[in-house]
Parts: structure tokens; sequence; C-alpha cells
């Protein structure tokens, strides 16, 4: 007996410190609930391996208060219920200290008053319905490195009007992130005092078929759409505006939700075809830094084959996750205690960071949860092999030629 415990006491001293470390302190765990298995699971999986990334670097560093970080993850299915549900089972089950979103705005906003309840901090690296973080609670648990409904709609009627449009119609997702949005559109339509607003349409969550509204929009002699879809009811949009003549066929100005997903195959390569702009953060093309962007798929390319540019599904959703959980992890670093409000305290308190979206200045403030704005965004579409481009590119004269792209991307 004295034999083999000897035996035991040897080889754990011959265990790498980190392990030893692993077997005294429980990990942190930071949750993510999102849809892993309906029409936005790639957008989902983005948004993992982005979280991923961010805490296979931290830990490597030698985790946080003698702790290393892991990522649970539950799978909402696009259903408020079950991300009630799931969310109470990350933090009262599992411990979850924070819990990231998903793409859903309805899913989030229906988190909210559980965040707020068991005071755990809630971050969203996607859904971007304006009440999120206008939710009314004070003190607020709910963090933003995202999009912002109320700037998207400025930002893109605003790049509608650029172009020479005037007359605008809105396709809307008949949800909170529908209204949320529809909202915005129309008060920034509206403060232009130079455009129209011609056509409002609404369909229903998940709708296959959007021929009869399209063709109320073109009834209406739209010029421009601003589409407000996930990947499945863009692709239906699609579909339907392909059987239009193109000379009459309104351009489309989307949210990024059709992103969430495979609507290049949906729609067999015609988003490709026609004038369809959607709006972006972030284009591994063109990043804040190539050098960082770079190292970030030196980390990735391994465990997830994701080694360039051209491998990369839903960008967004990778740069804000590994953003969002860099920032939850220095608001953890500088909490006294690994509870939800000294972490939420902290968020608001973070410095300067440079994150592979942008030099985050003071991320967040007590007034302020949304560590992005209209500055970072950015427009793309569809090239002709699926891969989205920002729209500079797109636009160059020179972009079927042999190197044209390519000498576009370098700008």
């Amino acid at each position: 007996m004295l034999r083999h415990f000897l035996a035991g006491v040897i080889a754990s001293a011959l265990l790498p410190f980190s392990s030893v470390a692993e077997q005294i302190a429980s990990p942190i765990i930071i949750g993510l609930d999102a849809d892993f298995t309906g029409s936005t699971s790639r957008g989902s999986e983005a948004i993992r391996i982005g979280a991923l990334a961010a805490i296979e670097e931290i830990n490597r560093a030698g985790g946080l208060h003698g702790r290393r970080l892991r990522l649970m993850s539950t799978d909402h299915r696009a259903n408020p219920r079950r991300g009630q549900k799931n969310f109470r089972d990350l933090v009262e089950t599992h411990g979850a200290v924070a819990v990231l979103t998903g793409l859903q705005s309805p899913v989030a906003l229906g988190q909210l008053e559980l965040a707020h309840r068991l005071e755990t901090p809630i971050l969203s690296p996607w859904a971007a319905a304006t009440p999120f973080i206008d939710n009314g609670y004070q003190p607020s648990f709910a963090f933003r490195v995202s999009i912002r409904d109320a700037h998207a709609g400025g930002y893109l009627v605003g790049e509608a009007m650029r172009r020479g449009y005037r007359r605008f119609g809105l396709l809307m997702q008949n949800t909170p992130w529908g209204l949320s949005n529809q909202k915005a559109l129309s008060e920034a339509i509206a403060a232009t005092g130079l455009a129209e607003l011609a056509a409002e349409v609404w369909y229903g969550y998940g709708a296959s078929d959007l021929s009869h509204e399209v063709q109320s929009l073109q009834n209406a002699g739209v010029e421009a759409v601003f589409l407000i879809a996930n990947p499945s009811e863009g692709a239906a949009a699609v579909k339907a505006l392909s059987t239009l003549p193109a000379a009459s066929r309104p351009v489309v100005f989307s949210h990024w939700g059709v992103v969430g997903g495979d609507i290049y195959e949906m729609t067999d390569g015609a988003i490709a075809e026609m004038a369809f702009f959607i709006l972006q953060t972030f284009s591994f093309y063109k990043p804040r830094d190539r050098a960082q962007a770079e190292a970030f798929f030196g980390l990735i390319c391994g465990s997830f084959r994701i080694c360039e540019a051209d491998d990369v599904v839903a960008p967004t959703g990778l740069a804000h996750a590994y953003d969002a959980v860099h920032l939850l992890a220095r608001a953890i670093a500088a909490a006294e205690r690994v509870e939800g409000p000294e972490i939420r305290d902290a968020l608001e308190r973070l410095g300067p960071m440079e994150g592979l979206l942008r030099i985050y200045d003071r991320p967040f403030t007590e007034l302020r949860h949304e560590a992005l704005d209209r500055s970072d965004f950015k427009l793309v579409r569809f090239a002709p092999d699926g891969r989205l481009i920002p729209v500079a590119c797109a636009m160059v004269k020179a972009y079927a030629a042999p190197g044209g792209e390519a000498e576009c991307l370098s700008q």
C-alpha cells in the first residue's frame, strides 16, 4: 500500500503544473446558449469557435484566478422558452458566471428577466434588438459586442440614399427583432426628409414562401428593400425576387441575420447574381490588423480547419465572440470575487483592449453597454463563388479580371 501511495505522489509530481491545478481548482464556466440545430446553426457555430479560441488563449496564459475557463454550450433551437430553461440550467446547475447569447433576438430578450433575477451577466455577440440593452433594468446585466438595430437602421438608410435610392420598402420578420428594426428604419427614413416609405410588409417567423410579400413591394414601386430575415426566410425572399424582371427588381439592403446559415447554397447561388447588400462589422479579407487575424487563424486552424479567410462562415460571429470573451475575461480577472455582480461592475470599468474587430478604448460604461457603434459597420455581398466580400471589392470594375479582386482586397 505504501508503494502504491508513493507511486501516486511521484506521478502527481511529474504532472505539468496546469494539470495539478486543474485537479485542485474547478474551472470557471462561461455559458453559450444558441441555435445549433436550426437554420442559423452556422452562425451559432461561428460564435462557439470564436469563444473557444479566446478561451484557449486565456488558458494558455494561465487562466484566471488560478483557474481555467471552460465553455458550456446549450441548444435553444430558436425557442424562447427553451432558451429560458437553458439559461437557468447553465447558471443554477452548472455554475456559469456569465452567458453568451446566440443569433435570435426573441430568445435573448426572453432571457433578460432571468439574467437580472439571477444577477448573471448576459453578453450578446450577435443578437441586435435595441431593447436587449434598452431594457429598463437598473443596474443592467446585459452587454453587447454586436450591432444595435437603432444604429443599423440609420446606417442602412444612409447607404441606400448614398446610392441614389429614395423610394423604400420594408420586408420584416414579425418578431421583436422585426419590430425593433421597423422602428429604427422608419424613423431613419422619416428623418431624411427626402425619402419615402412606400410599403411595409410583414411575414411570419420561418416563412418559406414570400412571393406574395415581394409582389406587394413591387406593386408599391419600391426602388430598394430593407430586409429583416434569418437565412431560410432570406432564401425565400431571394427566390421570390429572382422571379421578377431584372429591370424592375428592387435592390436589397439586408440586416445580417441572413448570413447566420447557408443562404448561398439555399438559393443555389442566385443571391450572388442580384444587388443584395448585407450589413456586417468585420471581414477577414480586410481585417483591422492583418497580423492579428493571421495569428487567429493559426490558433483555430488545427482544431477547426479554418485556416484562411476563404474558410470562414459568418465572420462576425467569430470576431464578436472572440472579442466578447476576452472582454469578459478581463472583467473576471479584475473582479474581487468570481460572481455575477462583481463581474458586471468590472465590465463597466474596463480599460483599453486591442480586439480582433477594433481597438476598444473603454468598451462599456455605466451609461453605455454597447461596445460597437456605427463606425464599425460595412456592407458585404456574395461573390459568385459564395464568399462574403466587402462591397467596395464587389463593385470594382476589374473584379472579373484576373487579380482584380486581390488588388481590391489588399488596399
